[in-house]
């Protein structure tokens, strides 16, 4: 069997305070940045995506790796797409290289049966822009051919938004993390080292509980569908719809789930003792957010009691095309986390967990 692992640094496609439609040209529509330097250097086109598991989705950079679970023999790869500098008025394109990848390395730090330990250093800066900042990521990845298990740990920049995936054979795709810009953080705030931190740990293991999404499904995009489906594959746990969380009626400017975009779930498991169990909404929320949802919401009923279920939905994405505010370039596009606390919203999330969103 082999098992595949990958990263990629990538520049969102929408980014509050920093991105905007290119005016015209070959890429009139796309999105773009100023560059790295203010007042001296153009624009330059994002990847125009939002997370993606895809292996040649648009990236900044992407560092791979395949490994034999018989032998730990490992094919390390790395690339950067190309860049696209243009002109900040007319959109033309002044610029299009890509980025050189001699100090992107995979290398082995210990392989002794069943386990493998790679660490992984990358750096590349702007190739159409001399001197410019690097974007950096580093870690360790475990790999337990027994467990079947990958362990990411390592630190990324502030700047742009990077992800991970793994993969046993060509079965089910797992995200190892995804965490988008920090926010109000730009090109300008790339020199030095990475600083944040990521991991993730995934379970590879092919025979897994039968997953499945209930509740009431009619009526919802189809792209929410989708990601609730992932979710509970990537958790082997069923995902739960409640009662009313689903299509409501209403103008789409005041909820989500008039438009079909949201949906309020829990996630089900069964305990040591063979009974159903429900994550908390704050666990719930966790992995809406890890999914890649754009808006995300704790439930509480009073200040001390949590209930089990969250609210998730794809606000500034395809989906909420004919959704007002909800829709690309809405007032409420996104990304958010709220908390409703005893029937009362508040911004942030209440369990004062973190969240990253694109």
């Amino acid at each position: 069997m082999i098992v595949s692992f990958w990263i990629n640094a990538f520049i969102p496609v929408n980014i509050p305070n920093l991105s905007t439609e290119v005016p015209e040209g070959d890429y009139a529509g796309k999105t773009m940045i100023p560059g790295p330097v203010p007042h001296i250097s153009d624009c330059f086109l994002t990847d125009n995506r939002s997370f993606s598991d895809k292996t040649n989705a648009s990236s900044r950079m992407h560092s791979a790796c395949t490994i034999d679970t018989e032998t730990l023999d490992f094919i390390p790869s790395h690339r950067c797409d190309s860049t696209h500098e243009l002109d900040c008025e007319d959109g033309e394109v002044e610029c299009t290289k890509s980025g050189d990848t001699t100090r992107m390395t995979w290398r082995v730090s210990q392989k002794a049966h069943p386990k493998l330990v790679l660490e992984l250093r990358g750096a590349s800066n702007n190739p159409c822009f001399t001197a410019s900042p690097d974007i950096d990521y580093e870690g360790k990845l475990w790999f337990d051919a027994d467990e079947l298990s990958i362990f990411f740990s390592g630190k990324v920049d502030v700047f742009p938004a990077f992800e991970a995936y793994a993969q046993l054979d060509n079965g089910p795709i797992h995200r190892v993390f995804s965490i988008g810009p920090q926010r109000g953080a730009t090109p300008w705030n790339l020199p030095g080292g990475a600083t944040r931190e990521v991991y993730g740990l995934v379970d590879l293991t092919p025979v897994r509980p039968a997953p499945k999404v209930t509740g009431p499904k009619d009526q919802l995009h189809p792209d929410l569908i989708a990601m609730l489906e992932s979710l509970s594959s990537r958790l082997g746990r069923e995902v739960m719809i409640t009662q009313e969380g689903g299509k409501r009626t209403g103008p789409p400017s005041k909820s989500a789930h008039h438009s079909g975009i949201a949906a309020d779930v829990a996630i089900v498991f069964i305990d040591e003792g063979g009974d159903r169990r429900f994550m908390r909404s704050a666990e719930v929320a966790d992995e809406l957010i890890a999914e890649g949802f754009r808006g995300v919401g704790e439930y509480w009923k009073d200040e001390d009691v949590q209930s089990v279920f969250a609210h998730g939905d794809l606000r500034g994405t395809p989906a909420a095309v004919d959704s007002g505010e909800y829709a690309s370039g809405g007032e409420k596009e996104g990304p958010a986390v709220w908390s409703r606390v005893n029937g009362k919203y508040r911004k942030g999330r209440k369990s004062g967990r973190p969240g990253h969103l694109l």
